[in-house]
C-alpha cells in the first residue's frame, strides 16, 4: 500500500483517530532530515475549519509552543505540532504531590496563555481546557497539546461556559486531582482559590482577564509569585549554584598556595646561611669572650687629689 503524502512534505505513518469532523495523524517528513515526528490534525468540516482557520497562523507560533504548521489542501485544514513527551495535566496530577507554590505557578502560567488566545474562537479555548490537552513542562510551566479532537458542542460553547471550564481546571490543580470537585475537595483548597472558582462556576465573570485580576490580588500571589521573598529565595539559589561551580576552582588554587609554601619553608630550611646575609644580618657564628680594652689614655697614672687628668 502506497504510503500517504500530506502536502507533498509529511509521510503518514500511523492513524490515532478518525471521525466525521477531523482525523488525527503521526507523520514523518518525506525528505527524513530528521527522525523527529509530528501530530497532523486533518479537519474536515467546514465549520470547524472556520472556527481555528483565524487562529493557527504564523503569530500562534510564537503563543502555541507545540505549533509547527498548517496548510490547506483538498479543502482540508490541516494542523501540524510537535509531539509532546511531557506528562499530561491529568496523569501528572495523578502521579506528583504539588506544593502550594507549584500550584500557583502553573495557575499563573495557564492564565496569562489563555489571556494571549483572548481573541481566538470559543471552540478552541473550549478543547484546550481539557486536562488531557495540557502538558506539563518541568513543574511548572505548561503547554497545550493540538491533537485535540473536536466535537460539535464546542461550536456553541460560550464565554461563561469557557470560564466554567477554567474553574474546573483551577479546582483540579489545586485539590491535586484530575476528579476535583469544590464541594468535596473544599478542605485541599486555600479560601481564595476556591472563592475564584466558585466565581468562575456562577457565571461572575465576563472574562479570563478578569479572572486572573482576583488571582493576582490574592495574599497567595503576593507571597509565592510577586514578593521579594521568592525573589531572595531565588537569587540564593543562583548563588549556591555559582559557588558550586567554583568551589573545585577554589580548591585547586588552595592546594597550590599549601604546595608553594611547603616548598618555600624547605627551601628556607635548606638554605638558612644563605638568606640570612641577603637581609644583612650576616653569618651567625660563636665567638670567644674577651677583656675590654679601653681606646683611650690618661695622662697621670696615679692621682691626687687637686691633680689635673688629661684624656687623651
Amino acid at each position: 500500500m502506497e504510503p500517504i503524502i500530506v502536502a507533498n512534505k509529511y509521510r503518514i505513518v500511523d492513524t490515532l483517530f478518525q471521525g466525521e469532523l477531523q482525523n488525527i495523524y503521526v507523520a514523518e517528513d518525506i525528505d527524513n532530515y530528521s527522525a523527529e515526528q509530528f501530530i497532523i490534525n486533518e479537519i474536515l468540516d467546514g465549520s470547524v475549519i472556520y472556527a481555528v482557520k483565524d487562529v493557527f497562523n504564523e503569530d500562534a507560533k510564537s503563543t502555541l509552543k507545540n505549533f509547527i504548521d498548517y496548510f490547506y489542501e483538498n479543502s482540508n485544514f490541516y494542523i501540524v505540532s510537535s509531539i509532546s513527551s511531557n506528562s499530561t495535566l491529568d496523569s501528572y496530577l495523578s502521579s506528583n504531590n504539588l506544593r502550594i507554590s507549584d500550584k500557583m505557578y502553573l495557575t499563573e502560567n495557564l492564565l496569562t496563555m489563555l489571556i494571549k488566545l483572548e481573541d481566538a474562537n470559543r471552540l478552541l479555548k473550549y478543547h484546550l481546557l481539557n486536562l488531557e490537552n495540557i502538558s506539563v513542562v518541568g513543574i511548572r510551566t505548561i503547554v497545550f497539546n493540538l491533537n485535540m479532537k473536536f466535537d460539535k458542542d464546542g461550536l456553541y460553547a460560550t464565554s461563561a461556559t469557557i470560564i466554567s471550564k477554567l474553574g474546573d481546571v483551577i479546582c483540579s490543580i489545586f485539590a491535586n486531582t484530575p476528579q476535583a470537585s469544590l464541594e468535596v475537595d473544599k478542605d485541599n483548597i486555600p479560601p481564595a482559590i476556591a472563592a475564584i472558582v466558585r466565581k468562575c462556576k456562577d457565571d461572575s465573570y465576563s472574562s479570563i482577564e478578569q479572572v486572573y485580576r482576583d488571582f493576582r490580588s490574592s495574599l497567595l500571589y503576593s507571597t509565592f509569585i510577586d514578593s521579594s521573598v521568592n525573589k531572595m529565595i531565588m537569587k540564593n539559589i543562583h548563588k549556591a549554584k555559582r559557588q558550586r561551580s567554583l568551589r573545585p576552582l577554589r580548591r585547586f588554587v588552595s592546594v597550590l598556595i599549601i604546595a608553594a609554601l611547603l616548598a618555600g619553608g624547605y627551601y628556607g630550611y635548606k638554605n638558612i646561611n644563605n638568606i640570612f646575609p641577603a637581609l644583612g644580618i650576616g653569618d651567625i657564628s660563636k665567638a670567644k669572650n674577651q677583656i675590654p680594652i679601653a681606646k683611650f689614655s690618661l695622662s697621670k697614672s696615679k692621682v691626687y687629689v687637686g691633680d689635673r687628668i688629661e684624656f687623651q
